[in-house]
């Protein structure tokens, strides 16, 4: 439980800090939110023109999102109190080269807010297929690889610095759902230094400095035409964005991606391996592979260049 605590503190901050609420926690899960006020038209019509939706308050707030689970995943790996469970003698027994792990999915559409429950028991909560659609993205975190899985509809309504930062994994379908959506993905570097030794505050120190820092977020959201540019060229951001690999990396992926997505699975084949030439432990690639080698790397007759996601 304490461990437990520790994570969420992270978690619950930063979300607070980059705009988001921090709505129930479920074991180990947590369910976070960012609310739009300021939709002008359906997000079905949307799709058919952005320009209808995509205000700057809008883009601020769901670049804010994205922002915010960086900032939980860079804490995290830069925690003193995290870090120190992977020399904990106990844990080390049971799981060798332990460390913490977290994977995000996040996705942008209507959900119904209100209490749920009886007179015995209520919470304060939301019900939507949408709200399914992230918990499967953050199931898939693990089966990708990946600490951040981002549909399309959200990666549509992100500012071009957002979208700089993404990769595109994969296309594919949900259980309950026919339409396929887009897979995005953001590539970070996890090998960051320790954060340095704080102070002992008082947990009234800590939510007044946690609030003047959300305000000062929010007023330069307010004033920019996009926080993602104010934010991810700070340095613990830049350190956190640089990868320890090629960076022609990505332009082979992309270009064995577009394969994959064309049905000319040989090509993408060829193409993936030299990924994995330069970057070994990419999940993403190592997915994609393991799925057309299932296949024969033939890709089916009906093949329309997305697949079923098989994990719940």
């Amino acid at each position: 439980m304490v461990f437990v605590n520790e994570i969420a503190e992270i978690v619950h901050t930063s979300v607070d800090r980059y705009g988001g609420c921090p709505n129930k926690n479920i074991g180990e899960a947590f369910l976070l939110a960012w609310r739009l006020n300021t939709i002008e038209s359906s997000l079905n019509e949307s799709r058919s023109d952005p320009h209808k939706v995509l205000t700057k308050e809008g883009v601020n707030i769901a670049d804010m999102a994205v922002i915010g689970f960086l900032d939980i995943l860079r804490k995290v790996h830069k925690n003193r109190k995290v870090l120190s469970y992977r020399d904990d003698a106990d844990i080390t027994k049971l799981i060798k080269n332990y460390k913490v792990k977290m994977g995000f999915g996040l996705h942008l559409g209507w959900a119904i807010e209100g209490a749920i429950g009886s007179e015995s028991k209520i919470d304060a909560s939301y019900l939507s297929p949408n709200v399914n659609l992230s918990s499967r993205l953050e199931a898939a975190t693990k089966q990708y690889g990946v600490n951040i899985l981002i549909s399309d509809t959200l990666f549509d309504y992100c500012s071009s610095e957002i979208k700089e930062i993404c990769r595109q994994i994969d296309n594919v379908t949900v259980k309950g759902s026919a339409k396929p959506v887009k897979l995005y993905t953001i590539d970070v570097n996890l090998k960051l230094s320790k954060e340095k030794k704080r102070g002992i505050y008082l947990s009234s120190a800590k939510i007044k400095y946690n609030q003047s820092k959300k305000e000062e977020i929010m007023k330069k959201a307010e004033l920019s035409g996009s926080i993602a540019r104010l934010v991810l060229d700070t340095p613990g951001f830049r350190e956190f964005l640089t990868l320890d690999r090629p960076s022609l990396f990505k332009d082979i992926f992309n270009l064995g991606f577009q394969n994959y997505h064309n049905g000319n699975w040989i090509e993408a084949r060829t193409l993936f391996d030299e990924c994995l030439k330069l970057d070994p432990s990419d999940g993403p690639t190592k997915t994609l592979q393991l799925y057309m080698k299932g296949l024969n790397y033939s890709a089916p007759f009906t093949w329309e260049g997305y697949r079923a996601l098989t994990s719940k």
